[in-house]
C-alpha cells in the first residue's frame, strides 16, 4: 500500500470512528439535554497539503481550487448544526450540506460502536466513577 492510499484510508477510518463514537455517546446520554451530531463539511480546500512536495502540491492546490469547497463554504454545515434550532432538536444525526444525511454503510455497525466506546474509555483511562459522572 502506498503512502497516499494509506493516508486516505487512515483519514476516512477516523471519520467513521467519529460517527460510531457519536452514535454510542448519543445512546449513553439518551434522556439528557445533551445533543450530539456529526458534521461532514465535504471536500474542503485547506492548507493541509502545503507540506507535500512542490510538484504534487501544485496539482493538489489546483484540484482544490477547481473541485473543493472554500473553507467558508465548508464551515456552513458546522455553523448550521451549532446555531439552527431545528438541528438542535435531533441527536445522533449525521449532517452534510446543512441537512441530515445517511453516512456510509460502514457506520451502521452497533458492535463496532460499542467496541470503539470500550476502547476509548480504556485508552483515556476513565475510572468507573469518572465515567458515571460524565454520563449522569
Amino acid at each position: 500500500m502506498n503512502y497516499w492510499h494509506s493516508s486516505v484510508l487512515v483519514y476516512s477510518n477516523s471519520k467513521i470512528c467519529l460517527i460510531h463514537f457519536a452514535k454510542e455517546l448519543t445512546k449513553k446520554l439518551k434522556g439528557s439535554d445533551v445533543v450530539i451530531n456529526c458534521v461532514d463539511p465535504g471536500a474542503v480546500g485547506t492548507r493541509i497539503f502545503n507540506s507535500i512536495n512542490i510538484v504534487v502540491g501544485t496539482f493538489i492546490k489546483l484540484g482544490c481550487i477547481l473541485l473543493f469547497k472554500t473553507p467558508w463554504y465548508g464551515a456552513q454545515t458546522a455553523l448550521y448544526v451549532a446555531l439552527d434550532k431545528s438541528a438542535g432538536e435531533v441527536s445522533g444525526a449525521y449532517f452534510k450540506n446543512c441537512e441530515i444525511n445517511r453516512p456510509v454503510k460502514r457506520a451502521y455497525n452497533d458492535k463496532t460502536s460499542k467496541e470503539l466506546w470500550k476502547d476509548t474509555v480504556r485508552l483515556v483511562k476513565l475510572s468507573e466513577e469518572e465515567l458515571n459522572l460524565i454520563l449522569e
